[in-house]
């Protein structure tokens, strides 16, 4: 496990790292040989959505800017990476996930506790595909070690990265409870199957491209342990993320907004 080569010039290589699958224990697996296409096609290419389109949807599915990030007319121009995250709770001490956590039923599901907790993030994710912001996205959110300099040992190098860093990530996080493989431990290890829904995932797709729009560049998509992967005590999220499912929901949005 490397970390991934944050000062390289090429984009594209930088992208592929920071989609590492990652393994339960929070190791991620190699770096994919090609960026998959629908990436491809965006990442160093210049933004072909305009506000009035993203607007229109957004008011015919009756969403609220406020629920995505914020108002979608502010820049973010300094960020550079969309950072996923999962929640790795609430944890779950029964044998198997309650049968309703896809549903909105489920209290897991109940976005005001999210926004009122202590994680920081810009946006939450439910499983049923709704969101809830708790960070406008021009916000500075540490929401990884490596923006807070934690992969320097250095104290005034790590401070300098941190200034430096200060502002580059967004970060979503994905509501995803986790249950005991060992039920005499305290690590909640386990996530459902899947770990994420196809709602939540069109939910990220739409964060991603607001996002993208909001700083005039497409983002790289990034992987919270990808990020973090060599810095000691780093996450193990997200768990079980079908990146083909959510490029699928991001390549169908991107064809409604370029109609």
């Amino acid at each position: 496990m490397a970390q991934c080569p944050f000062s390289s010039a090429d984009e594209k290589e930088l992208a592929r790292c920071l989609i590492r699958p990652v393994k339960p224990g929070g190791d991620v697996g190699q770096t994919p040989a090609v960026l998959p296409a629908v990436l491809d096609g965006l990442v160093g290419h210049p933004i072909d959505i305009g506000l009035d389109k993203l607007r229109s949807f957004l008011a015919a599915k009756e969403i609220s800017e406020a629920k995505v990030g914020g108002p979608i007319a502010q820049d973010v121009a300094k960020a550079r990476f969309f950072v996923i995250h999962d929640t790795s709770s609430p944890e779950i001490t029964q044998e198997t996930f309650p049968a309703n956590i896809n549903e909105a039923t489920w209290s897991g599901n109940k976005l005001s506790n999210w926004v009122n907790s202590q994680t920081p993030t810009h946006v939450f994710v439910n499983r049923v595909g709704e969101s809830a912001t708790k960070a406008n996205f021009k916000e500075i959110v540490r929401g990884t070690k490596y923006e807070s300099g934690k992969d320097l040992a250095n104290p005034s190098a790590r401070q300098e990265a941190r200034q430096k860093r200060s502002g580059m990530f967004v970060h979503i996080e994905l509501v995803q409870p986790r249950r005991r493989s060992n039920p005499h431990s305290s690590f909640f290890d386990i996530a459902p199957t899947p770990g994420f829904g196809p709602k939540q995932l069109e939910r990220l797709a739409l964060l991603y491209v607001i996002a993208s729009v909001r700083s005039n560049r497409w983002l790289l998509p990034a992987f919270h342990a990808s990020v973090d992967a060599t810095i000691a005590d780093a996450h193990d999220d997200p768990q079980r993320f079908d990146l083909d499912m959510w490029l699928s929901s991001l390549a169908s949005l991107l064809a409604k907004l370029r109609e």
